[in-house]
């Protein structure tokens, strides 16, 4: 039977809608998660790397069909040749997953905790009462629905509408956006499939780096990003360049082309109003350096949908009973994006000889484990 009423509406079925859903239900509301597509985890908008101490932290279990490589190393390759490279061991575990495939077990995890999960549904718009919001208008395969909700969670992605419609500014313009391509490969030669890797130069990647994700086997993701406002030419041709450039690479079968655009803004300056949260890619969680966004994600739907929870079963929606969401997601992990923010100023301005000082420079020292973004604070000292 079709309900019409929830503690908790979440708008998006993603890393962190889904986890707000599980969340919330875990804790006793009634939930309800719309998303448009037919199918989640389709199309991949991601290079597929996760932190593994993001699954410990929040309790998940992920099988090894999951989890398609791991990995323990970086090299970093400067624009001059392939010969300047300097490598460290990464300091955390990070997997390669099968995206596809974590998202449905999201979903899975979502669901046995009894959130109820309505795929191939479209939010046309916030239904508000006395200018607060309380539900969403839906429609899909059951027909046309008005949702009523005691809390919404906006979870729709970086142009998040549902955030708009509410009154918040979600957009993000070409100097502030990082836009991505990436290609499924296999047939590739010589790679190490416990390292990933970091291309960097102004003709292979204006404003960004490309990136190789060994996914096992002769298999990767290659992708890169670029600052849109500094590309001169379709960042598709950028990669294509970039593979055909590279013996390495050049055999390899595509198998797959996912794209994405990727907010680096900086995060929104606030997530919470009555009745109303705003998580992941809609309120711009991600890492402004990398572009990486799944793990910040999962945490901070966690923490919308517990605190979605509380405030809904303790009857109290407020601005000031949601706005705990807030002040927990930037006491866990807030001041690390904020300076990551202020890392992309670093990386972005940075010449390629620049680059190359900065690369060769490093393989003298002692830096221990190391990732890109515990680089900045070489980057800075020796820019």
């Amino acid at each position: 039977m079709v309900k019409d009423e929830y503690d908790v509406v979440v708008v998006g079925a993603g890393p962190s809608g889904i986890m707000a859903a599980r969340a919330a239900a875990r804790d006793g509301a009634s939930v309800l998660v719309l998303d448009k597509r037919k199918e989640l985890g389709v199309p991949v908008h991601c290079g597929e790397a996760l932190p593994a101490d993001v699954l410990d932290d929040l309790d998940i279990e992920l099988d090894s069909d999951i989890i398609s490589n791991e990995v323990e190393r970086s090299r970093f390759v400067s624009p001059s040749d392939d010969s300047n490279i300097f490598e460290s061991s990464s300091p955390d575990l990070n997997y390669i997953v099968d995206r596809e495939a974590l998202d449905k077990h999201l979903a899975v995890l979502a669901g046995r905790e009894g959130a109820e999960v309505w795929t191939w549904t479209y939010v046309d718009d916030v239904i508000f009462e006395d200018g607060d919001v309380a539900g969403v208008s839906c429609r899909g395969r059951r027909g046309e629905s008005d949702i009523s909700a005691d809390v919404v969670i906006a979870a729709d992605g970086v142009m998040s509408r549902v955030a708009r419609w509410t009154g918040f500014e979600t957009g993000s313009d070409s100097e502030s956006s990082f836009s991505g391509v990436q290609f499924e490969m296999i047939g590739l030669e010589d790679l190490e499939e416990d390292m990933i890797e970091f291309y960097f130069g102004e003709d292979i990647a204006p404003g960004g780096y490309v990136w190789v994700f060994p996914k096992g086997d002769d298999c990767a993701n290659i992708g890169l990003g670029v600052l849109s406002s500094r590309a001169e030419k379709d960042v598709l041709k950028y990669l294509e360049d970039f593979v055909s450039n590279h013996s390495r690479f050049e055999n390899g079968q595509i198998i797959e082309i996912n794209s994405a655009s990727v907010p680096v803004s900086g995060l929104l300056d606030k997530t919470y109003s009555d009745n109303f949260l705003i998580a992941g890619d809609a309120a711009h969680q991600g890492n402004a350096l990398t572009g990486g966004g799944t793990g910040w994600a999962m945490r901070s739907g966690d923490i919308a949908g517990e605190v979605a929870a509380e405030a809904a079963c303790g009857g109290d929606t407020s601005e000031e009973a949601l706005s705990k969401y807030e002040e927990r997601w930037r006491e866990e992990f807030g001041e690390q994006l904020e300076g990551y923010h202020k890392g992309q100023d670093i990386l972005f301005d940075l010449e390629d000889d620049d680059l190359n000082r900065i690369l060769d420079s490093l393989k003298g020292l002692d830096t221990g484990k190391i990732s890109l973004t515990r680089l900045l604070p070489y980057f800075s000292d020796l820019k």
